[in-house]
């Protein structure tokens, strides 16, 4: 991933003569500051509409409004959320990022060689063979990953809450800062396309086929809130299988906790997707037999690959029943 990240999307990140530096000391939890905002550390992405349904909902834009709606683009990297907050690196959860100590000391040189007093950094730590190795990492609290920076603002902007400074500015800023002063082999930035509503889905298409998540879109001339908005958007690519039902789980209420299903010689384990009558009605269907035929135990499923050299799925969804493969119940 991280050769992925180099390569492929022209980030910006220090060739191999740049420092490597040995990891900064941990640091307890309770001193790590504002770890009591955890709810409230970071602006969160909404997760957009499918890549069709946002083209058809910015169809409307002309050639001539493109200025004005315009979309800052940024690969959306598949790992660690990560903050750099007073010298120290959190997840969004306000948790120490152990994996991530090597970091440290790179962004602490980039911050004083910017000048600007304390800054809040926001990124994404990666490991070079995607999310189930930064997983890893993560769980072993230690690591040889890079925080990829995607946005930064002076501290005191973050603490308040908001940053007036538009994105596209901050990422101008963040991009030229980079590239003068970075001199960490584990810190890189994630670069950014101001790009029209074409040309954004030619990039989330080309990033999908080289394996990579998707994007986030974001509004170039949105403000920072340290809160989800939907000032930017995560687009992802969801994939959709027909899927054969295997077994189903319910809580002692009766309601339905988890649906199993095998589909292309892969089991998924689907707990979501469905209203609570739904749940109870699918799981005494099931009960009874009514779902236990070849002929009418499939599901039509939607779900996520994550990235890397291990492609696992993840939010996986029930949809709707399958009279049989590649039918609608």
């Amino acid at each position: 991933m991280g050769k992925l990240l180099n390569s492929l999307f022209g980030l910006l990140r220090p060739d191999s003569t740049a420092k490597r530096d040995a990891p900064a000391e941990r640091t307890p939890p309770a001193q790590i500051p504002y770890a009591h905002m955890a709810p409230e550390l970071c602006m969160l992405p909404k997760d957009g509409p499918s890549i069709a349904e946002w083209a058809d909902a910015h169809r409307h834009i002309s050639p001539l409004q493109i200025d004005a709606q315009r979309n800052v683009v940024q690969f959306k990297a598949d790992g660690i959320r990560a903050l750099y907050i007073d010298g120290r690196i959190v997840s969004r959860e306000g948790a120490p990022l152990d994996c991530a100590l090597h970091c440290t000391p790179g962004l602490a040189r980039l911050e004083a060689a910017i000048g600007l007093g304390p800054l809040f950094i926001e990124g994404e730590y990666v490991a070079e063979d995607g999310f189930e190795a930064t997983l890893a990492e993560h769980k072993k609290g230690e690591g040889q990953g890079v925080f990829w920076i995607f946005d930064m603002m002076p501290l005191i902007d973050w603490q308040s809450g908001r940053s007036n400074i538009v994105v596209q500015e901050r990422l101008e800023f963040l991009v030229t800062m980079v590239n003068e002063h970075c001199d960490s082999n584990f810190v890189g930035a994630l670069n950014y396309w101001v790009l029209t509503r074409e040309e954004t889905l030619a990039k989330a298409r080309e990033i999908w086929a080289e394996g990579g998540e998707g994007v986030v879109v974001k509004r170039w001339n949105s403000s920072y809130e340290r809160k989800r908005s939907d000032a930017w958007l995560r687009l992802k690519q969801v994939h959709t299988v027909d899927a054969m039902i295997v077994d189903m789980h319910g809580r002692p209420d009766g309601t339905l906790k988890r649906m199993v299903l095998r589909a292309d010689e892969e089991t998924l384990m689907v707990g979501t997707g469905w209203k609570k009558d739904e749940g109870k009605r699918l799981l005494s269907q099931f009960a009874g037999g009514a779902l236990g035929s070849a002929s009418n135990s499939w599901a039509e499923i939607s779900f996520q690959r994550t990235t890397g050299a291990k492609r696992s799925i993840r939010g996986a969804r029930f949809v709707r029943l399958r009279d049989a493969k590649g039918t609608k119940a």
